[in-house]
């Protein structure tokens, strides 16, 4: 095999790793999806077929272009959100890695109005400010809440920005991030701090007090790039595929 195909297929391992860790820690489920930037062709993705992200094996790793075409679909069924990925690579060549997550403990925070801000050391890496994107905002007349072609995509992808994380309203969130391992890492810490965040509100009306610590601006820099370090990466990324049974630093096939 040549250098450039051992690089794919090593990307190809750590893709499958990352599906089944979102898989078994909540953050995805049955219809959830991660990707990533194809490491030869910046034009082109790479994306489970249709398949429940904790069973995602090797085999079912597909190639799209940022359209959401396949390259070979062989008949594979196919994720019907995949603009999400295609969209923000193609507003973001910084990205190389997009999650779309489901998560229950994200949802309240896209229907009250109540910002989802970083509570806890791990949520800093969410980012200061975590947009929402509404689909009624752009598309009023669209009763489908589904990200489905490259105009719903794209109103997302503006609403994101330059940030790392923006919640669905009524539907989830959408993750980004330069590399598989810290897409990982920040879609866990948005649900961990999510639920946090929830956990003291309830806390502070039964207690009676109405004062949250956020973390500030200099936490949250600090913070993000402690978790961003490779020694801290590394630890997580060997826990979280532990605990979803895949091998340290080898994927499920």
């Amino acid at each position: 095999m040549s250098e450039q195909g051992q690089i794919v297929k090593e990307v190809i391992r750590e893709l499958v790793t990352a599906n089944r860790i979102l898989g078994h820690e909540g953050v995805v489920d049955a219809l959830g999806h991660v990707s990533v930037r194809h490491p030869e062709h910046a034009g082109r993705y790479l994306l489970s077929c249709s398949r429940s992200p904790g069973l995602v094996t090797e085999g079912d790793v597909m190639e799209f272009d940022l359209d959401g075409n396949p390259i070979d679909q062989r008949g594979r069924n196919l994720y019907a959100e995949r603009s999400i990925h295609g969209c923000m690579y193609r507003a973001r060549p910084d990205v190389n890695a997009v999650c779309h997550s489901h998560a229950p403990q994200l949802i309240p925070f896209t229907v009250t109005g109540i910002p989802l801000r970083p509570v806890c050391v791990m949520g800093a890496a969410m980012g200061e400010d975590v947009p929402l994107w509404d689909v009624r905002e752009d598309f009023p007349h669209n009763d489908g809440m589904l990200i489905v072609n490259n105009a719903i995509g794209s109103s997302m992808a503006k609403r994101l920005g330059a940030g790392r994380t923006c919640l669905l309203a009524s539907h989830g969130a959408v993750i980004v991030e330069a590399t598989i391992k810290r897409v990982v890492a920040v879609a866990s810490s948005l649900v961990a701090n999510a639920e946090i965040l929830m956990q003291s509100r309830i806390l502070t009306l039964t207690v009676g007090t109405r004062e949250l610590r956020y973390l500030g601006s200099g936490e949250i820099r600090a913070m993000t790039e402690l978790i961003f370090s490779p020694r801290a990466l590394e630890r997580m990324w060997d826990y979280w595929a532990t605990r979803a049974g895949c091998g340290v630093g080898e994927a499920a096939r």
